[in-house]
């Protein structure tokens, strides 16, 4: 039947009891603050749902260019249910690619690490093409496989491939998308679900152009990685 059925007809039963006076809209802009509070009454509610769910959409972080690779510093419970915000990467929960219309095409996902507010719960790595593999020796396996488990998504833990530098976890799948080497592929850095830019390839910034958001703020530089291998002054912690 699909939810939106059957919250909408679920939904129109429940509203037309004559139990349910009202309701109270609480929005969150994209920083998980609470930014707006409305009370709807019931003779409302379906409409207003509909428009307030397309306000909270529009608060949404997005990324405004096509990446060919996107880094992720930290993937947490903290960020998202699923780990990753499914709608700011534009992947599904099973790790398909780019099923949200509208949303920016990102060929691969390459994670770091996995956030300290998420206490070992690696739920949603399943989500990435490669990891660090610090990341993995993060990752507690009672509460990742419970998450996994009373959700029912048992792809969401899957496993990806890891390597233990930076160096090599950026050159390795950028082979994969057409860029043989870090240097000519399209990729970028997220931060949290919310900050999103760090450092942007010039690839990337050629494609991104005048797109809203995107603002250049210093010269290119070669990136800097230590002796094992792992970037140096990337924007590592939480925001």
């Amino acid at each position: 039947m699909g939810l939106e059925a059957m919250i909408r007809s679920v939904g129109r039963v429940v509203l037309g009891s004559g139990r349910i006076l009202g309701g109270l809209a609480i929005l969150e802009d994209a920083n998980h603050e609470t930014a707006r509070v409305e009370a709807v009454p019931v003779e409302n509610m379906e409409r207003r749902e509909e428009e307030l769910l397309a306000l909270a959409k529009s608060w949404m972080p997005r990324i405004p260019v096509d990446l060919d690779v996107l880094m992720v510093n930290e993937l947490g419970k903290n960020f998202a249910g699923s780990g990753l915000d499914a709608k700011v990467v534009n992947r599904g929960v099973w790790g398909a690619i780019n099923p949200w219309a509208g949303q920016p095409q990102i060929g691969r996902i390459y994670v770091r690490g996995l956030s300290g507010k998420s206490y070992g719960n690696a739920a949603g790595m399943g989500m990435a093409d490669v990891v660090h593999r610090r990341f993995l020796k993060a990752v507690k396996r009672r509460p990742t496989y419970l998450n996994c488990l009373t959700s029912s998504q048992p792809a969401a833990i899957r496993t990806p491939m890891h390597f233990a530098s930076d160096r090599e976890c950026l050159e390795a799948i950028c082979g994969t998308v057409g860029g043989w080497t870090r240097r000519n592929c399209g990729w970028a850095g997220l931060r949290t679900r919310w900050s999103w830019v760090g450092w942007l390839s010039r690839e990337s910034a050629g494609r991104a152009g005048a797109a809203a958001g995107i603002e250049i703020e210093g010269p290119a530089r070669e990136l800097a990685f230590d002796a094992r291998g792992d970037l140096v002054d990337w924007l590592a912690g939480d925001a």
